[in-house]
């Protein structure tokens, strides 16, 4: 048996730390010397380190369904939370731009209520803004059932 045959069948000895003293001086000059042993040392070292990382108690089957179905409800419900949050963003600015694009009407709106109220302030541009906002907002209820497919009668309400 040549060299490296011999420091390969000792090598995982020597990686644990069993061999005696005179084998184990012999294999480390072997491996100051030698690339492809010296690669192989390294490799056992990693595998050694990662098997003494391995929990000592694994979950068993049951324990393991239950973590699973707990991580995909979890999961679920992240999920949900975020299709309601960019459901939310999208009516809130569809209702923006509702109030803006409706402007005109808002003017003339806001226009007749002054007048058939004898108001005697001009109305502007702000007033048709803050009219349309609050009747936009009165709205929502309706706007969101229409977007989200349910009913709005459970608007606000959290999903069960």
């Amino acid at each position: 048996m040549d060299e490296p045959d011999a420091v390969k069948s000792l090598l995982a000895g020597f990686v644990a730390g069993t061999l005696q003293a005179d084998d184990s001086e012999r294999i480390r000059r072997h491996l100051a010397l030698c690339a492809g042993c010296s690669r192989d040392a390294s490799i056992l070292r990693r595998l050694v380190h990662e098997v003494q990382r391995l929990p000592e108690h694994v979950p068993g089957p049951e324990s393991l369904a239950r973590i699973t179905a707990l991580a995909r409800a979890r999961r679920m419900e992240v999920l949900e939370r975020r299709r309601q949050a960019r459901l939310t963003a999208a009516i809130a600015l569809l209702g923006w731009v509702l109030v803006i694009a409706s402007l005109p009407l808002w003017q003339w709106l806001a226009e007749a209520v002054r007048i058939w109220s004898g108001w005697p302030v001009t109305t502007g541009v702000l007033t048709a803004f803050s009219l349309g906002a609050l009747l936009s907002y009165l709205f929502l209820p309706g706007l969101w059932a229409l977007l989200d497919g349910g009913s709005a009668t459970n608007y606000g309400e959290g999903r069960r």
